[in-house]
């Protein structure tokens, strides 16, 4: 029996798709040639094949932002965006979902906020895609989700986000204002765990484990950084989780003062280790 291919889109199919649109919003002299017949029927083929509506640019009411949940919008940011859409086109939809975020219900940028502003800023139309968004916690999924793989996502963005629901969020938050250490560094402590404390942040996994004994590990590791050499960013960030382990494994028979004696004792040891945790854990150990 043969397989039918009704409905589906193959990939030459989309990317002509694309620079028709592309044709479409780019501000070149074949843009002048499109008729309003032609790009209705470039809308309408869009919306087959991937679900797009359209804002138009003479709409009196768009779409809000995720204030304090997204990441704020950088002008710098817009200007590129703009930069780019002139010389490329549109390449993807904003997504939005209907929200009833802190009292409001409306139609919310989910991802593509800074793309809504650069369309706005050139008076183009602004194709859309909805997305269902059924509490709080889906919605900061479906935005880490969005920027898994995006390069202006930070970890603290990530942070951010999910500390609008999550208490243990907030609590990070609070501490990572309050010592000068990083993002991954204080998750870690106040977790319990550093291995893949980035992924178990971006996914909303993180969870505080003990508070008051997390509070004396930073106060532990801001005094252990005072003291370890300056080295490259990898190798003391791995120094400094071996130490974070180091303490949670023994911290009954843990004695700060003794071991920062011991430290500057024997820090230039330190430097023939090949810092792996075994040997990490060896060193440390001795100092107890």
């Amino acid at each position: 029996m043969r397989k039918t291919t009704k409905n589906k889109t193959t990939t030459t199919q989309k990317t002509q798709v694309k620079r028709k649109v592309a044709q479409f919003i780019t501000p070149d002299i074949e843009v002048a040639k499109t008729t309003p017949t032609v790009i209705q029927k470039i809308k309408t083929t869009v919306k087959k094949m991937f679900d797009v509506k359209w804002l138009s640019k003479a709409a009196k009411k768009g779409f809000r932002t995720l204030d304090n949940v997204n990441r704020a919008i950088m002008p710098a940011h817009v200007t590129r965006m703009a930069e780019s859409i002139m010389k490329l086109g549109i390449l993807r939809p904003v997504v939005v979902a209907y929200l009833d975020f802190k009292g409001v219900k409306d139609y919310y940028i989910i991802d593509g906020q800074h793309l809504y502003h650069a369309l706005i800023r050139l008076g183009y139309d602004i194709p859309y895609v909805t997305i269902d968004v059924k509490n709080d916690e889906e919605l900061i999924e479906s935005l880490a989700l969005l920027n898994n793989s995006s390069k202006s996502w930070t970890m603290t963005d990530y942070v951010q986000a999910w500390s609008f629901t999550t208490g243990d969020y907030k609590t990070l938050v609070k501490y990572f204002n309050t010592y000068d250490l990083e993002m991954c560094t204080i998750a870690g402590i106040l977790h319990g765990r550093t291995e893949n404390i980035s992924k178990t942040l971006k996914t909303g996994k993180f969870k505080v484990n003990s508070e008051e004994k997390a509070v004396k590990l930073m106060d532990y590791t801001t005094d252990v950084l005072k003291v370890l050499p300056r080295q490259d960013r990898t190798t003391n960030r791995r120094l400094v989780n071996s130490y974070i382990m180091f303490v949670y494994d023994n911290y009954n028979n843990y004695n700060h003062k003794k071991f920062i004696a011991y430290l500057k004792k024997n820090i230039a040891r330190l430097e023939f280790l090949n810092s792996s945790d075994d040997d990490l854990n060896a060193f440390y150990s001795k100092g107890i």
